[in-house]
């Protein structure tokens, strides 16, 4: 990922382009892995995820479906720290991680 990649968000019910406009990396011991009934994925601890409450819109992607959190579970660096990302963001501040709505640091 570098400056001028383009990721994926949700602008009301359709996704939209944004792009990277700055990267930032920082090393961590603790990363946490987030549980859902579709998937588990990897984010800093202090990610922010959206959790808002279902939505009803009128299009409902097919694909789309609200799932939800199961477990966090905190794993710790064994040996090397992990490295953390960070994405500033234009023209939205949010893209999605496996399909989930996250939005970039303050």
């Amino acid at each position: 990922m570098s400056v001028g990649s383009r990721l994926w968000t949700l602008d009301g019910d359709r996704t939209a382009p944004t792009d990277v406009v700055g990267v930032s990396a920082v090393e961590g011991r603790v990363a946490v892995d987030v549980v859902t009934s579709h998937t588990t994925f990897t984010v800093a601890p202090d990610q922010l995820l959206r959790t808002s409450k279902p939505e009803r819109h009128a299009v409902q992607p097919k694909e789309a479906a609200w799932v939800e959190v199961l477990e966090v579970r905190e794993r710790t660096a064994v040996g090397k720290p992990f490295t953390f990302y960070g994405y500033r963001l234009d023209p939205y501040p949010t893209f999605l991680v496996n399909g989930h709505p996250a939005r970039q640091a303050w």
